[in-house]
């Protein structure tokens, strides 16, 4: 098997933010990839965000899912995330 070309790349929270176009008041505290997660190509982040439904101390942590509003960029040929929203599921 010929050697791989890889690297580990550092981003930070607030740039992934920047990325999914998230608005200013969503606030990304972790993330975490299990195993199985990590086969399938998936990880977890935690996020802060004032729409999102109150946890109480002790109590687990909700499941939402982050809404991605694409827009087709004409000039390139490829779609954009024009803005992104993060909701209760």
């Amino acid at each position: 098997m010929p050697p791989q070309k890889v690297a580990i790349v550092e981003v930070s929270l607030p740039m992934l933010a920047q990325f999914l176009r998230l608005p200013s008041n969503v606030k990304f505290l972790k993330v975490r990839q299990t195993w199985e997660q990590e086969r399938a190509g998936k990880f977890e982040i935690l996020v802060e965000a004032p729409n999102l439904q109150e946890v109480h101390p002790g109590n687990a942590f909700p499941w939402g899912k982050c809404v991605m509003h694409m827009e087709f960029c004409k000039s390139d040929e490829i779609l954009h995330i024009a803005r992104s929203e993060v909701e209760n599921y």
